[in-house]
């Protein structure tokens, strides 16, 4: 399961040796159009999304993988699953875990930090009011209010910094962290070598 701002990472997908089905989920937030996304008042409607695209595929047995912002949405997913299911392993990559974010992000900063920056390249390529859509998003995503999910099956954290480390004990008593060195750009691209030993 993961959760990014454009198009999913298949780095890591291509780099594992499994035998099984991978299934992907990416924000669905991208099909719709500006005015849709302006009604979206809160993120319960994207954790409704990927657990409705998910609870029939998932078998006993299967893991979740959480990415980013998808650390969030896989954990909250893996307790819901545990529901009725067996879930073999829960994977973070290098994300908060913090259920809740209520600061406000003014869209300038959004465009600052996002458009400007980190994305600018890809934003430019785009036709249209891709970043009016995309600052949208942006908006929807950087705020969320969640209960602290609590996870029975193995948690692995692979993190590049400790920020989060003491959180892991709010959500699972049954857990690994593990200080990758790396970024949070390159960990799923040039340092992919380094995390896939933990999804055997």
């Amino acid at each position: 399961m993961w959760h990014q701002k454009f198009c999913l990472n298949f780095d890591l997908v291509n780099n594992i040796d499994f035998d099984g089905n991978i299934y992907l989920i990416d924000d669905f937030k991208y099909d719709l159009s500006l005015d849709e996304l302006k009604t979206i008042r809160s993120n319960d409607i994207t954790f409704n999304h990927y657990y409705d695209a998910i609870k029939d595929i998932f078998q006993n047995g299967d893991i979740i993988v959480g990415f980013s912002l998808g650390c969030i949405y896989a954990s909250l997913l893996c307790e819901k699953l545990e529901q009725n299911k067996q879930v073999a392993k829960c994977i973070l990559i290098d994300g908060t875990l913090k259920f809740v974010n209520d600061e406000e992000t003014s869209t300038e900063e959004l465009i600052k930090e996002y458009c400007e920056v980190e994305y600018s390249e890809v934003i430019n390529n785009r036709s249209g009011n891709f970043q009016d859509k995309f600052i949208e998003i942006l908006r929807i995503n950087s705020n969320w209010n969640f209960h602290t999910p609590k996870i029975e099956c193995p948690v692995t954290y692979l993190a590049t910094s400790d920020v989060f480390k003491g959180d892991l004990d709010k959500i699972s008593d049954n857990h690994k962290f593990v200080l990758i060195d790396s970024n949070h750009k390159d960990i799923l691209h040039k340092d992919i070598d380094k995390i896939i030993k933990y999804f055997k």
